[in-house]
């Protein structure tokens, strides 16, 4: 299997995994709808079921999630091999990997500040939220540069990365574009089983 093989398909089983993430996440939905039908009391039957529901598909979808950026981060590895100009990719998926680390970390001390009312606290988790904000973009605008790029290899993956730059304002098209990287992928995949 060539590079290109590798990085095609890793980012189908990425591009699939992140739209299995989304689609678990928008379930997730249900229990939550179903929580405001109960009595709210702790011994309710339908309450421990909905938050049961709830946990499951949180972590469902949070495993789902770390396995998209598995299969993203191996897929630019192999592709910067076939081209280096896609190496930026890597870069990108890095990058929105320590921006989701860093956000996670500084909801820590926003929820402290919450809690205690410590302004000190919240300026710390105020300045590491923004900083989060700027590693995401930074990130995104990187990967979809990577999608463009890929126009090289099938012209829906430039069709994707304009879609997914402009996901960073509307993020809804975010799903529509992986969607087309997810097309463009298996069509490369097979294109090339088929030349064999």
């Amino acid at each position: 299997m060539t590079d290109l093989d590798k990085g095609m398909e890793n980012l189908r089983k990425g591009s699939l995994m992140y739209l299995l993430a989304v689609a678990v996440s928008l379930a997730s939905i249900i229990p939550i709808a179903a929580l405001s039908f109960t009595e709210g009391e702790l011994i309710d039957p339908a309450l421990f079921a909905s938050l049961g529901a709830l946990a499951i598909l949180i972590g469902v979808a949070i495993v789902l999630g770390i396995a998209s950026f598995v299969y993203l981060f191996m897929a630019t590895g192999a592709l910067r091999k076939v081209n280096e100009k896609y190496g930026i990719g890597r870069k990108g998926v890095l990058l929105i990997l320590l921006g989701l680390i860093s956000l996670s970390f500084s909801l820590i001390p926003v929820l402290f500040a919450v809690a205690s009312g410590e302004i000190a606290s919240l300026n710390v988790g105020i300045i590491g939220l923004l900083f989060s904000i700027v590693l995401l973009l930074i990130g995104a605008i990187l990967f979809g540069i990577m999608l463009l790029e890929l126009e090289d290899v099938d012209s829906r993956f430039k069709t994707a990365g304009i879609i997914y730059i402009i996901g960073i304002i509307v993020p809804f098209l975010i799903i529509v574009a992986m969607i087309l990287v997810y097309s463009a992928a298996s069509r490369v995949i097979k294109g090339t089983r088929a030349a064999v």
